[in-house]
């Protein structure tokens, strides 16, 4: 897991960051709407759901379709500009990538991290 979203993740959970209004970059759900929420900043975040359609986009399910959302994989070949919302690093750097209408995108790297965190969050309540 990246160091970064490690300590993002074990910051986050502090209470004034539950009392912002956050929401997901993604799909637009405020926090009460969503089950959990995983910011790299207030202003970048993603929902478990949106984790959880990025993974099954990724993985290539061909019956699969996300929820009224219009994400794209995306890869350096396709978009070299494009950057992860999360790590900040070009897709040049890290291969394939979810992306939105809404210029966010999360690489599989980020989308990994999150994941995990999500299931440590869920073994340790």
């Amino acid at each position: 897991m990246s160091e970064m979203l490690l300590w993002l993740w074990k910051k986050h959970k502090t209470v004034a960051i539950k009392k912002m209004n956050l929401f997901c970059t993604f799909c637009h759900k405020p926090q009460g709407e969503v089950y959990r929420l995983i910011a790299s900043s207030p202003s970048i975040c993603i929902c478990n759901q949106c984790i959880t359609d990025g993974w099954l986009i990724l993985s290539d399910k061909p019956d699969y379709v996300p929820r009224d959302l219009q994400f794209e994989v995306s890869d350096s070949n396709l978009d070299p500009e494009l950057r992860c919302s999360f790590c900040h690093k070009p897709s040049k750097k890290v291969g394939r990538m979810i992306s939105t209408t809404s210029n966010s995108a999360i690489c599989e790297e980020c989308l990994d991290a999150c994941s995990l965190m999500l299931i440590q969050e869920e073994k340790q309540n």
